[in-house]
């Protein structure tokens, strides 16, 4: 089976990390997989896709940015570029409304990674009633599909999101990652993985931390991995709230994000972003270290029926403040929970165990 992987992104952001990362465990299954790419803006996905080894296709611009003439000259190479292929998989609609249009492969599939792509909108309709297959990240999404635009229902898929569980892994070193940031190695530290920006639930977090912390009898710090246009906000927040002294900024981190998340005892995941199948969650989960998170699809779906950490209603601060507390004081039920993690991961969540799922599916919207 050839398949080929469209992503109109330039930057390991949204759907660009689940995709590459399907691409990557598809290839190691013995499929022949390729993947194009957003090449007319500046980011680090092209390094990461020559790094992981799966061939990259020239050609075609795949941007958003690319103004009329050159979306037109990729219409024009899609219908030969995909020539040869059994699967066309899109995962923007940007790649979706080009290769619904010209695309040559007999099948053609879109994983959506967000809800708001599965909500009824302009022209939409045409580009998905050409089209023979879709993943979405949760049960609730899928109803939302089907609502929306009524495909076959065999033609939509949940498929939850993925980890490279060998990267993340329990044993990697917390510890060192707490040294050179002069975190205690026996505080107790919780920690959010999420793009500083407004509405991620940043302030939420401040105000139910503010609450534990003035309570607890202990050394209790606060971490926030990442970066975003809402550092000087959030920076603000803390000093206002009289926490500058026990929170931490690690900013955006990558050949050590297994790490800096291990560094964390618990981690909080409150609202989704442009990945809806929230891998901060499973990142998480794979190391060892339990979540709370806020009852989005993805998230609850993935903490449901197993012993890993703690669901609360979504913007919910007094619950969320409830579960700081159970997570933070009580460190033997957090250390079982945060073993139940990894098994969780390496049963459901591995992207080699998302791969042998696509390709059922493939198999499946082919006719077998």
């Amino acid at each position: 089976m050839r398949v080929l992987h469209l992503v109109s992104f330039p930057t390991m952001t949204g759907p660009a990390d689940p995709a590459l990362g399907l691409a990557r465990a598809q290839r190691a299954a013995g499929i022949d997989v390729s993947i194009a790419i957003d090449r007319l803006r500046e980011g680090n996905m092209l390094e990461k896709v020559q790094a992981s080894g799966v061939p990259l296709v020239d050609g075609l611009t795949l941007s958003t940015k690319a103004g009329v003439g050159r979306s037109v000259a990729d219409l024009w190479k899609l219908a030969e570029l995909t020539r040869g292929y059994d699967v066309v998989h899109v995962h923007a609609s940007n790649d979706h409304a080009l290769a619904a249009a010209r695309s040559s492969a007999r099948l053609l599939v879109r994983s959506i990674h967000h809800p708001r792509s599965a909500r009824r909108r302009g022209l939409q309709g045409w580009v998905y009633r050409r089209t023979d297959g879709f993943t979405v990240p949760a049960e609730a999404h899928r109803r939302l599909l089907l609502e929306s635009y009524a495909p076959p229902e065999d033609r939509v898929m949940v498929l939850p999101g993925a980890v490279d569980a060998q990267r993340f892994r329990p044993d990697v070193d917390g510890g060192s990652v707490r040294d050179t940031r002069s975190i205690p190695r026996e505080a107790t530290v919780v920690g959010m993985i999420a793009r500083i920006k407004p509405g991620r639930g940043h302030d939420q977090l401040l105000e139910a931390f503010g609450r534990v912390v003035a309570g607890f009898e202990g050394d209790l710090r606060l971490v926030f991995i990442g970066k975003g246009e809402g550092e000087a906000a959030l920076d603000a927040s803390i000093a206002e709230r009289g926490l500058g002294s026990v929170t931490h900024r690690y900013g955006f981190r990558d050949a050590d994000l297994p790490e800096s998340i291990r560094s964390c005892d618990v981690t909080v995941l409150l609202e989704e972003g442009n990945d809806a199948g929230c891998r901060a969650v499973l990142e998480s989960l794979a190391v060892g270290v339990p979540v709370i998170g806020a009852a989005h699809p993805a998230i609850a779906e993935a903490l449901a029926g197993a012993d890993v950490g703690w669901t609360i209603p979504v913007r919910d601060v007094d619950a969320l403040a409830a579960a700081l507390t159970e997570a933070v004081t009580d460190r033997a039920g957090r250390l079982e929970k945060g073993i139940a993690a990894r098994g969780h991961v390496e049963a459901e969540y591995t992207d080699a165990r998302r791969a042998e799922r696509v390709l059922a599916f493939y198999r499946r919207c082919l006719g077998g």
